[in-house]
């Protein structure tokens, strides 16, 4: 906000940053239509991020975030592990049920995940990964035995009305020293 009406102001404003420029006193009308285009603004930010990271069928980040923030944890001292898992027999689901019949496996594993609080991400076609980050390897084995329990247990309803379940193929690393994320993904996947 300023007093100047000088262009080259509002130029330097904008040019250092400035998402707008109100001159003062400021017009009550035109700063809160200026107000509701920033919340727009803004809005539309939080969306371009969500659809950024966020795996659209099962609303878990998408790999690219999973890798990213997996990055940024293995920076810290602390024991990470990893698990990694696909569905077992996926394609035979697809090919029995349709897609969206597979598509409705993906969400129901996802909201399995959901309520564990640990980072989760769909990393591939029916493949994921859960990141346990503070984590021994003993805890993420425990975590993924309870994961594949939960998984198995749960009856998915199909777009038909069927119920089905599945099981899964998992695979856990503790994270090694000087080990990248994608060596240590490898050596998870390699557990499986």
């Amino acid at each position: 906000m300023s007093s100047s009406n000088d262009a080259a102001h509002l130029v330097e404003a904008l040019d250092g940053g400035a998402d707008d420029f109100i001159n003062k006193p400021p017009n009550r009308i035109e700063l809160e239509a200026r107000l509701r285009a920033a919340e727009r603004l803004n809005q539309a930010r939080r969306e371009l991020v969500r659809l950024a990271t966020c795996d659209p069928l099962t609303s878990l980040l998408n790999r690219r975030a999973w890798f990213n923030l997996a990055t940024d944890v293995i920076a810290t001292p602390a024991p990470h592990a990893v698990i990694l898992f696909d569905i077992d027999h996926f394609k035979g689901v697809n090919d029995t049920y349709g897609h969206d019949g597979g598509d409705q496996v993906l969400r129901s594993v996802a909201d399995t995940l959901a309520p564990r609080h640990l980072p989760a991400a769909r990393v591939g076609g029916e493949e994921f990964a859960v990141l346990c980050t503070g984590r021994t390897e003993a805890a993420a084995f425990a975590e993924a035995e309870r994961l594949r329990t939960a998984i198995a247990a749960t009856a998915i309803r199909l777009p038909g009305g069927e119920d089905i379940s599945v099981t899964v193929s998992l695979g856990v690393a503790q994270r090694q020293p000087d080990q990248n994320v994608d060596a240590w993904m490898k050596a998870a996947l390699s557990l499986r």
